[in-house]
């Protein structure tokens, strides 16, 4: 018989050093290694880690507010410069009244028969200049409301990123740091900064079919040419909004039998194709809630998600995040396309005695 195992002693000390619990303050058992004499070296590489890491973002944000505002000042004047003339048809002239005036006395009109024919209580607009307008003013606020969200998101990011966060305790900024970034995250400033371009093309869209409206009152020789080139420019963006929502998830493309190259998802991913993929979202909830309701047929669990839950669930993410999918679906695209070409290099490569041992024949 062999001897029984004996249980290893452990000292006093080392039962000490082994249980010692870590506290704030205490030497490292394993050190970051250091180039230098500075003893708050590594704090320093984790706060220019994180300033540059945020900053960068911010950069981003910056640069993109910047080019909507020139773009919304320009839009806004041209606007404006076509309304100063447009809002005019929506009251009675007064020139043309005094000339109606002049016109009745010289027909020996009574004066309160000139009176009540000059009074504007009789003038009303043309439905087309009330379409006009309307969307003409609708698209000039919207694009003075982007230049004024824009403008207050730049002193958000001066306020983030501000030098005065230096003079700070060098051990307390990467927690700093990292609260304001969870802030904006959690106050939805990405999003904001998301919306900003899309007030921004609608205030387009509408300002385009004023101008068709108008031109369609004035003209049909310079409205048509004009309203071709109008829907050529809608289609490509109702195609650029509508594809990636309805591409998504990828199961639902099709691959063509014929073809040799994998699914690719749809490059054209912008703040309006999001806001549609969030609206497409949303009807297939309700129906699958119909559903569940009527027949329990899409019951998953006793408690499920709210849609607040859901759309907060989709703000946090960003294209990237719904790009693991469609890694999948390639990776067995490529799998189904060339398995048989893999499988005649795999029995190029056997020799007929292995390939005999191997199957039994």
């Amino acid at each position: 018989m062999s001897a029984p195992l004996s249980n290893p002693t452990i000292s006093n000390e080392d039962a000490d050093r082994e249980f010692k619990p870590w506290r704030c303050g205490d030497e490292f058992q394993y050190p970051p290694p250091k180039t230098g004499s500075d003893p708050d070296e590594h704090w320093k590489t984790v706060v220019n880690y994180l300033l540059q890491k945020e900053r960068g973002r911010c950069e981003v944000w910056k640069d993109e507010v910047d080019k909507l505002l020139v773009f919304a000042g320009l839009f806004s004047a041209v606007v404006t410069g076509l309304l100063v003339d447009s809002y005019k048809s929506l009251s009675e002239d007064p020139i043309q009244a005094l000339l109606a005036q002049l016109v009745a006395q010289g027909a020996n009109q009574t004066v309160a028969v000139m009176s009540e024919s000059g009074s504007s209580g009789r003038f009303s607009a043309s439905e087309s200049n009330k379409r006009v307008n309307a969307l003409w003013f609708l698209s000039l606020v919207l694009s003075l409301a982007t230049a004024l969200l824009g403008i207050v998101a730049q002193q958000w990011l001066r306020e983030q990123t501000r030098p005065s966060l230096q003079n700070t305790a060098l051990r307390q900024l990467p927690g700093l740091l990292h609260m304001y970034s969870d802030a904006f995250d959690r106050f939805f400033v990405p999003q904001l900064f998301t919306t900003l371009p899309l007030l921004l093309i609608i205030s387009v869209v509408l300002f385009l079919i004023g101008m068709v409206d108008f031109l369609w009152a004035m003209n049909h020789q310079v409205a048509i040419p004009m309203s071709i080139a109008v829907f050529f420019v809608f289609i490509f963006l109702l195609v650029t909004t509508v594809y990636p929502a309805l591409q998504s998830p990828p199961n639902h493309i099709p691959t063509s039998r014929k073809s040799s190259m994998p699914r690719a998802p749809c490059p054209y991913k912008s703040p309006q194709s999001s806001a549609f993929y969030i609206l497409v979202f949303y009807v297939r909830w309700g129906f699958a809630t119909s559903f569940d309701v009527l027949h329990k047929f899409y019951t998953r669990s006793n408690t499920p998600l709210s849609p607040l839950s859901y759309l907060e669930r989709y703000l946090q993410k960003s294209w990237l995040h719904h790009a693991g999918p469609w890694l999948t679906h390639r990776d067995l695209d490529i799998l189904k396309f060339h398995r048989d070409e893999a499988l005649e290099n795999l029995c190029s490569k056997i020799s007929p005695f292995e390939l005999s041992t191997t199957t039994g024949i």
